[in-house]
């Protein structure tokens, strides 16, 4: 019976080796960039999120209540919640904003950026290419990038320039200028990736489900 444990206990301790070998293996492979960006390449690339400047306090303050904690997840917790989540450790997982700019860094123009274009389109490239923004940029840097740039207006086919532009169009105002609840509407159209004519009955839901969140967490 005590040979029976041992045997037991070593191979409980081979499998756990084998599958910590397996994790720190995959999380190496998807977050070595070094293939699609040189270090001098990624650093440039970078400084276009060290660069924007950051949002008004009002629009962050309606944002933290929507999406608690959503501005500062790096990738490697990203990547680690979801691991956990798909072996069932954990419901669900919070997103690093650092891989959305991969997609953008190609599909939009509006900023210069280096890399191998074949690689970056690869199997996890996108996930790889935040990997290295996160290294030499931050988390709340990449969310203040996509925010202001990942936003394709289908009404004029073109991004924006900044989320600010969008105010703009939306109320002739800067955002500094907006009350709550017309930063949640100009939220929840920037999610959905719409404007007004487009979708109305799904816009609405989404403003409305917001609504709800905000005054839940303001309570």
């Amino acid at each position: 019976m005590k040979r029976f444990r041992k045997i037991l206990i070593m191979v409980l301790i081979i499998i756990s080796l084998a599958i910590t070998g397996v994790l720190i293996y995959g999380y190496f492979k998807i977050s070595n960039w070094s293939e699609i960006c040189s270090k001098e390449e990624m650093k440039f690339n970078a400084q276009n999120l060290n660069d924007i400047e950051k949002l008004s306090p009002n629009f962050y303050n309606v944002w933290d209540k929507l999406f608690p904690d959503s501005r500062n997840v790096s990738m490697t917790k990203q990547s680690r919640g979801e691991v956990f989540h798909e072996i069932g450790l954990q419901k669900g997982w919070k997103n690093c904003m650092c891989d959305e700019i991969g997609y953008n860094s190609w599909n939009n123009h509006n900023f210069e950026w280096k890399y191998n274009h074949k690689k970056l389109l690869q199997t996890a490239g996108y996930r790889r290419f935040g990997f290295g923004l996160n290294k030499y940029s931050s988390p709340d840097k990449c969310f203040d990038f996509w925010i202001n740039h990942d936003f394709y207006f289908r009404a004029e086919q073109r991004y924006f320039t900044s989320l600010n532009e969008f105010s703009n169009i939306l109320y002739q105002k800067d955002i500094h200028e907006l009350s709550d609840n017309e930063i949640i509407e100009m939220i929840s159209y920037r999610l959905m990736e719409t404007y007004p004519v487009y979708r109305e009955k799904r816009f609405k839901e989404k403003k409305d489900e917001l609504i709800r969140k905000w005054k839940k967490a303001s309570l």
